[in-house]
């Protein structure tokens, strides 16, 4: 061997242990905390497919984050969602919307879809399907729709799960995100090579150190409660958060939630589904005993706009303030099984009332 490939294999040696070492020292905190392997994570088989449309990997398993000390094994079936499959030849209705339909927290058994499908007879009456996809929001929902309403013809109703951060079209910066038409890589791609993985992680602690500490201000005021001693707190902790949920107070970002909703409208109207808007709100909506116009502002707004383009809501505000007594969510959004089961009841009331209307209307035709 000659000297000048040993120099080259001597650097090639160096590099791979200085990439080593920064691999350690990067993820060696988050191993810490969190035991599981990345890739052991069902978030991280969300990808773009080539039709662009947000989808779990078909067929993968994988662990979700701890919100209550428990980790849960997900399984996603063979369509990409999590939960069952379309029904062979039969109507059915979907809940689009983003990790709080996803529900990875819960079991099986105590997701939205499951608890809304369990109060109904199964006989003559369409099963409800869970189309959730942690880190969606309304772009995504209106892409997924069109593709829906295109290749479903059994679909019948679309329940637009609207959570107060649907604006932002994406939480995650895209250069943390692999974009692939591939059907099983995962968003967030470890790289195998030396250059590649030296520039994610690079990328990857600048937005350790910047990026997420910036977005999430507000996260100390909610674990302490501030919020609840006064609308002035409250006021200042929304204001923290103006990149989270707060972005629902940012009068701009509800001219997307006009057009996203109309074109939405059109969509399912052009096929004849029925569309309807269910409104989620966060815990800081539902806890304190004051409540006040700044505080549902974004459940008025997107009641507004929803009436404009005739479409129903449901809004789950009222009903969850009303169980204010009881566990509701693991943090500011996500559901447990007792939210869960408020939405479910809501959801369902508002199924039996549509179907007495239905029932009416074809009396009073006869």
């Amino acid at each position: 061997m000659s000297n000048n490939q040993k120099n080259l294999l001597s650097l090639l040696m160096g590099c791979v242990l200085a990439f080593g070492i920064l691999e350690v020292f990067f993820r060696l905190p988050v191993w810490l905390d969190d035991p599981l392997l990345p890739w052991f994570k069902v978030n991280s088989y969300i990808f773009d497919d080539q039709d662009q449309i947000l989808r779990y990997a078909p067929g993968a398993s994988g662990m979700h984050l701890r919100w209550d000390g428990k980790n849960r094994l997900i399984h996603i079936n063979a369509e990409g969602r999590r939960g069952e499959r379309i029904p062979v030849g039969e109507e059915f209705d979907i809940l689009l919307g983003d990790s709080v339909i996803f529900n990875g927290g819960v079991e099986d058994v105590e997701t939205l879809e499951a608890l809304i499908n369990a109060k109904r007879p199964t006989a003559g009456k369409r099963k409800v399907l869970n189309y959730g996809v942690s880190g969606s929001a309304l772009f995504h929902y209106r892409s997924r729709l069109e593709y829906e309403l295109a290749h479903q013809q059994q679909l019948k109703r679309v329940y637009i799960c609207f959570y107060l951060n649907d604006f932002i079209r994406d939480a995650i910066p895209p250069f943390l995100k692999s974009q692939t038409r591939g059907p099983v890589m995962p968003v967030y791609d470890y790289h195998s090579y030396a250059i590649a993985h030296f520039g994610l992680l690079i990328r990857s602690a600048i937005a350790i150190h910047t990026y997420v500490p910036a977005m999430y201000t507000w996260v100390e005021e909610f674990h302490s409660r501030s919020y609840q001693e006064s609308p002035e707190q409250w006021s200042q902790v929304r204001q923290m958060a103006h990149s989270e949920w707060g972005s629902a107070w940012v009068e701009e970002n509800w001219q997307e939630f006009d057009q996203s909703i109309e074109a939405m409208a059109r969509l399912c109207r052009k096929q004849s589904v029925e569309i309807v808007l269910v409104l989620f709100p966060v815990e800081l909506q539902v806890s304190p005993e004051f409540i006040n116009e700044e505080m549902v502002y974004p459940q008025e707004q997107a009641k507004a706009l929803a009436e404009k383009w005739n479409v129903p809501v449901i809004d789950l505000l009222t009903a969850f303030r009303n169980r204010k007594s009881e566990v509701l969510f693991f943090d500011h959004c996500h559901l447990t099984p007792a939210g869960n089961r408020v939405a479910a009841e809501e959801i369902h009331a508002f199924i039996n009332s549509n179907a007495q209307k239905s029932t009416a209307a074809r009396v009073s035709g006869l």
